[in-house]
Formats: structure tokens, sequence, C-alpha cells
């Protein structure tokens, strides 16, 4: 039988150092045993390897160790049930009813949070989502309930995670406020910089920052020499925003423009 070879490792200098050296099949054997009495352990003990390793080294094995099952929890929601039934309706971007038994279950996508459908992308996220659920009979994984009373829950078409997908494809925000999913929030990152979905506006408007706004409005300027409309025209797309709407000012490319100037916005005229 011919030689094998092993790494050999020593410690010189401060550094760890490992080299390959050709062995023959006894010394294998007495392999563990003599590991063991080079690192000072006796030879009579159990045949257990041990290696004696820069503490800075170990330190960092130990941090990696740690922060990886960190990431690990925080990507493992908690499922408290498992449901299967048939999508029936799909209210906007992040809400469907499920028929489980008979019985409508109202359901918000755990994690994510989609355009309000009086807000821009709503129609284009409802239309997404019910391209990925509608009609189809999907698994309902279950994290718990709102404070309105819907189920919380992760949707699987299939092996397709729906709600995952959403973000994806550009539709939903990683709902980080209620979910610390680091997977998701990779997500949200790869699609604002592919400009995916509603990230091809360069400033959308999140929609927990358009409810709050619905919540208290701002009042209405009428068209008077007191208190006259201004405008706002977004260079990039030249869409025009008078002072209602929800974009004035918010584009990262604009300026303020006369009632005139480029295309009028689709939500308040412009």
């Amino acid at each position: 039988m011919g030689p094998h070879w092993i790494k050999r490792s020593s410690q010189r200098f401060g550094r760890l150092e490992t080299r390959a050296m050709p062995v023959s099949p006894p010394f294998l054997a007495n392999l563990p045993m003599q590991m063991s009495e080079a690192n000072g352990v006796s030879s009579k003990a159990p045949t257990t390897c041990v290696l004696n390793l820069p503490s800075n080294f170990a330190v960092a094995l130990l941090a990696g160790f740690f922060l990886t099952g960190t990431l690990a929890c925080a990507e493992q929601p908690h499922v408290v049930d498992e449901l299967l039934g048939k999508v029936i309706s799909v209210a906007d971007g992040d809400t469907v009813t499920v028929l489980v038994n008979k019985e409508q279950l109202r359901v918000r996508l755990e994690g994510i949070d989609a355009p309000e459908s009086n807000q821009s992308f709503g129609a284009r996220a409802k239309q997404a989502l019910s391209g990925l659920v509608f009609g189809k009979t999907v698994t309902v994984k279950k994290i718990g309930t709102d404070r309105f009373g819907r189920t919380l829950g992760v949707i699987m078409v299939g092996d397709i995670d729906a709600n995952a997908k959403m973000i994806e494809d550009g539709w939903a925000w990683h709902y980080k406020q209620y979910n610390k999913e680091y997977r998701l929030a990779q997500l949200e990152d790869a699609a604002r910089k592919a400009k995916r979905g509603l990230w091809a506006d360069p400033s959308p408007l999140a929609p927990w920052e358009f409810r709050a706004r619905q919540r208290t409005p701002r009042p209405v300027p009428e068209s008077s020499d007191e208190t006259p409309l201004t405008f706002w025209l977004n260079v990039s797309s030249g869409v025009r925003h008078n002072s209602t709407c929800e974009h004035f000012g918010q584009t990262k490319r604009g300026r303020s423009c006369g009632p005139d100037e480029g295309r009028p916005c689709g939500k308040c005229g412009g």
C-alpha cells in the first residue's frame, strides 16, 4: 500500500502553520494519540484530538458560530398552525381571503407591507399578488392574529413563498417594524438596486407613511391669491404634482414649476 498524505499543523511565532507530509498506514492508526501527546495530553487519556489555536482565531471562530445562530433564529418566525385552502379573493397587495373547510379566512401576509389600494402602485401590487395566489390551493403558515382579527401568515403556493416573492419582485416592502427576517431585508435591497416593481420610482412612498398622512391629512389649499396651489416637477419622469399630492417635493430629482409644465400626475391631477 502506498504512502498517505496528511496535513500537520504547528504553532510558530504566534501563527498556525500547516504543511503536508507523507505517512504510512501504521502512523495513521496512532494519529489521535500522537496529536494528543504533541499538545501536552497524556497518551493514556482518551484519544481526542486537541489543537492549540491562537486565541484571536478561536474568538473569531466562536463569533462566527454565534452570528450564524443569531441570523438563523431571526429567519425563523414561529408557526403555530398550517391551514390548507383556496384563495377566493385578493383585497390588495398583502391581504387575501382563503376558503378553509368551507369557512372564509382573512389572511394578512406576514412580514410585508404593500401599497394601499388608493396609493401609487396599489393596483399593480394587487395584480401581482393575484397572479401568484388567486384561485390556487395554498398552505397558510399561521404566525398569529393581528389587531383587526386577521390571520397573520406566510402563504405557500407549492414551493413558492408568496410573501417573499412580492418583496423580491418589488411590489412590497419588508415590514421591518414587525419582522426581522434577514432574508426579506436582502430581497428588498436587491429589488431596490434592480429597480424592480415600485422601485422604478426613485422615491416611492412607504405604505405606513401613506397611512399616517391619511390619518392626519394636510389642509387642501384653495386656489386664490392668499393660498395659491404650488407645483413640483419630477425631472426624471416629467410628471407634475401639486401641493396636495403625496409626491409633492418628495422626488430626488425635482424642482418647483409652473401649472403647465410637464405631464399632470394621475393621482392629484397636477
